[in-house]
């Protein structure tokens, strides 16, 4: 499963994950990759400032290390109900309520998060205002 993000929506992620890993020198961004169980390449484009790109084994592991709300790193919105449901969830719990959340309607405006299943079925959560 893989979500696929509009810009404005990742280039938001990304400052949400830029704020979490605090110092972004290159050491710093190695260390918290081996912290995180992703590659360096791949955190590097999860807060890449021009054109951001977020893997959902990238999002899953921000989740989990930082013990945030998946409703919070995809919208900005805290979900105190979505934050506890991930607490002691496994990885397989947490990208549901993440695909979930790319599907939910916020009550302010959003672009649209696009979710690409593992069978290339795309389902598509609009937001509106």
């Amino acid at each position: 499963m893989s979500l696929r993000i509009e810009p404005v929506t990742a280039a938001a992620i990304a400052q949400r994950i830029q704020m979490l890993l605090g110092d972004h020198s290159a050491e710093s961004l190695a260390s918290a990759a081996v912290r995180l169980g992703v590659s360096e390449r791949s955190l590097r484009w999860s807060i890449d400032p021009i054109t951001p790109h977020q893997s959902v084994a990238l999002l899953l592991a921000v989740v989990h290390e930082y013990g945030v709300d998946p409703a919070w790193l995809l919208t900005g919105d805290y979900d105190s109900a979505t934050h506890r449901s991930t607490a002691d969830a496994d990885r397989r719990t947490i990208a549901e309520i993440l695909r979930r959340t790319a599907l939910r309607t916020p009550p302010h405006s959003a672009p649209p998060m696009h979710l690409v299943l593992d069978d290339d079925e795309q389902v598509t959560g609009e937001h509106h205002t």
